[in-house]
């Protein structure tokens, strides 16, 4: 005998049934896992694969579906391959003689709407998710709806935290929960547990959270939360990734944020690249939401992952909206930040004059609210660019400028840049052993720091000065390393 037990709430529910049958086989389906039932197999059944949710499409929509195979592959996406999402579809399309399925999959993009056109007859996909959510108690539900602001498709436990507003052993219980619900997914890759969303369920989230009555007061406090544990989080992996490059970046004492160093660890760079997507989207978030000081900081401190990643585009979106912030909160001091970031990207595009505009802005900014060290660092940046363009005896000034003020402000970072730059200007010049000399103050300087690409360049520019004329670095027309990884070939373009 085989008895189907189909959506079972609990083990309480089910126990008393089993105990009836005395033989034969039960299959029994349920949204939880029923993990305290003795003797059971559990199977999780996921979403099927894309291939098979067109196969399903075709299958149940007719010869329409298969008119248009780009249409249909967008429509089993848009359903998150999720079965009765995609029986309805079909059925939709069937119902509708004169529609087409491009014009379905035009319905199915806006997320706002998109449950709503997955309703047909008694199949009504919105009630068949919401049974699940109904099932959960209230602080389960307001986790489900929050959880719809996480800037990523999936993300870490802190991340977690930082919404809900609680402490990371009761997010991950909370979270756990929720998977145990059905209602969010754990993803692991061996080593950590991630969590995420199926689309759908995401976008029920979304859509229960912005019918609240406080909708935008919940989404601005979220947000900011959100925003202050990754600022927290991305300057801790900055100054390890390298130190000393945001000489601005002050502890956020009225809001402790997460554990960085058990968060981080000793992977800095690899941190920045799990949470990438999620703080530019967080970057875009804070913006929107006119939260001006955590769009120019959470910019900010991620201008360091973007360098060195050569990230180009997600550096100039973020920092064109932090200038946007700075600008609208008319913060001189954030300004002229955002601006020496953004001649920085322009020298690393290669573009000279827009580099110098920015820098030159940056500079006259940071010396109206009296940052020394900003108005160093400029003058490091605008002679980057003139030492690109060949123009030796203006780049020396600046450096040799720079280089007095990062030592009186006890700038090591700035100090190891204004020697670097001396020294190239100096090998241009044919001065192989002012050079030399210049790299060795360089090299300590980076040792003190305790930044290894800054040292590491230093050495092998060093062992490339070999004492026979015959190996030397030709002072001009030659590829030369002017930083960790970056180099100068020929001249930079006016841009």
């Amino acid at each position: 005998m085989l008895l189907i037990l189909d959506d079972a709430a609990s083990e309480q529910q089910i126990r008393p049934l089993l105990q009836a049958v005395t033989e034969g086989s039960v299959i029994i389906t349920g949204r939880r896992r029923a993990a305290a039932l003795d003797g059971a197999e559990h199977l999780r059944l996921d979403a099927v694969r894309p291939e098979e949710a067109v196969e399903l499409l075709l299958a149940a929509g007719g010869e329409r579906m298969a008119q248009d195979p780009v249409a249909v592959a967008e429509i089993a996406r848009l359903c998150g391959c999720f079965p009765l999402a995609l029986r309805v579809a079909a059925a939709a399309l069937t119902a509708r003689p004169h529609t087409t399925p491009a014009a379905l999959a035009g319905r199915l993009r806006d997320e706002r709407t998109r449950l709503g056109v997955l309703r047909e007859g008694d199949l009504d996909l919105r009630s068949s998710l919401l049974t699940g959510y109904q099932e959960a108690g209230p602080a389960l539900r307001r986790a489900f709806r929050l959880l719809s602001l996480a800037p990523a498709p999936d993300f870490a436990g802190w991340t977690v935290a930082a919404l809900l507003g609680t402490g990371p052993a009761e997010a991950e219980e909370t979270a756990e929960e929720l998977v145990r619900a059905q209602l969010l997914e754990a993803r692991t890759d061996g080593r950590s547990v991630r969590y995420g969303f199926h689309s759908l369920l995401r976008v029920l989230a979304t859509e229960l959270r912005e019918a609240e009555p406080d909708a935008a007061r919940t989404r601005r406090d979220v947000v900011e939360r959100l925003g202050r544990a990754y600022v927290s989080l991305a300057r801790y992996a900055d100054e390890r990734l390298a130190p000393g490059r945001d000489w601005r970046a002050r502890p956020d004492t009225g809001h402790p944020g997460p554990d960085a160093a058990a968060i981080i660890g000793a992977s800095p760079l690899g941190w920045f690249r799990e949470e990438a997507t999620g703080l530019v989207e967080t970057v875009r978030q804070t913006h929107a939401a006119g939260l001006w000081p955590l769009v120019w900081d959470l910019a900010g401190s991620a201008a360091g992952y973007f360098h060195a990643r050569a990230a180009w585009e997600e550096w100039e979106e973020t920092h064109r909206l932090a200038l946007d912030a700075a600008r609208r909160a008319r913060n001189t001091e954030a300004e002229a930040a955002v601006q020496y970031a953004l001649g920085d990207l322009a020298w690393q595009r290669r573009q000279a004059d827009r580099a110098l505009r920015h820098h030159t802005a940056a500079q006259h900014a940071f010396e109206l609210v009296r940052d020394r060290t900003g108005a160093a660092r400029c003058r490091i940046g605008a002679a980057d660019v003139l030492l690109g363009q060949g123009l030796l005896e203006h780049a020396a000034r600046r450096y040799g400028r720079a280089l007095a003020l990062c030592s009186a402000e006890g700038d090591l970072r700035g100090e190891v840049a204004a020697l670097k730059g001396l020294a190239l200007v100096n090998l241009r010049r044919g001065r192989v052993d002012v050079a030399r000399r210049q790299l060795e103050q360089c090299g300590r300087a980076a040792e003190r720091l305790g930044d290894r690409r800054w040292t590491e360049y230093v050495r092998r520019t060093m062992a490339r000065l070999a004492p026979d004329p015959a190996h030397r670095l030709s002072p001009v027309g030659h590829a030369v390393e002017v930083g960790p990884g970056m180099w100068l070939i020929g001249t930079a373009t006016a841009a």
